[in-house]
């Protein structure tokens, strides 16, 4: 699956676009009754050297079921060590509601953990979406990383991530049309 890169974090990748890199995601569902959903599920993940832009999860009717570990390997730019990610669903279907247990991201070499252990289910009309911290960064060391590397800094601000969202409806809503 190809990343698509978004206006507003061109400048982020123009290091990195040229880079296609593999990435293996594992999203372990929680255990309790009605943690499974049925929505479509999107990642974006945020290193040193930039973020990708959402990418959908090409899931099967069998993902994401309660107590399930689902695998996944999507195509993104190398984006040097991972700090975050940001995952989304649309709450769409049957059962959208979804408790997130865990998120490890493998890139070839080094392997991520982003713990969750939260619903994510829609609130307000928003779609549902969690911000995540790599397990092994405190938050002091997030704070310096963003302050050194200006890129992944560029995500903590509400206008990066409002960006980032707007571009996503953009493209769900086209995606849509075009069914």
């Amino acid at each position: 699956m190809a990343s698509i890169i978004t206006p507003s974090h061109s400048r982020q990748l123009h290091q990195t676009r040229h880079l296609d890199h593999d990435y293996k995601i594992i999203i372990t569902t929680g255990d309790k009754l009605g943690a499974g959903t049925d929505a479509e599920v999107f990642i974006n993940l945020i290193g040193h050297n930039g973020t990708s832009s959402y990418i959908e999860l090409d899931a099967r009717p069998e993902h994401f079921e309660r107590s399930s570990v689902d695998e996944f390997t999507i195509d993104a730019p190398y984006l040097g060590r991972l700090h975050k990610l940001l995952v989304k669903h649309t709450s769409t279907g049957l059962s959208p509601a979804w408790l997130l247990k865990s998120i490890k991201v493998e890139d070839g070499t080094d392997v991520y953990n982003f713990s969750c252990n939260k619903w994510l289910e829609k609130d307000e009309g928003d779609d549902p979406i969690t911000l995540l911290k790599e397990d092994s960064i405190t938050d002091e060391q997030l704070k310096e990383l963003s302050r050194k590397g200006g890129r992944s800094g560029d995500v903590n601000q509400l206008e990066a991530i409002g960006d980032v969202m707007d571009a996503f409806e953009e493209r769900h809503t086209k995606k849509e049309g075009d069914k």
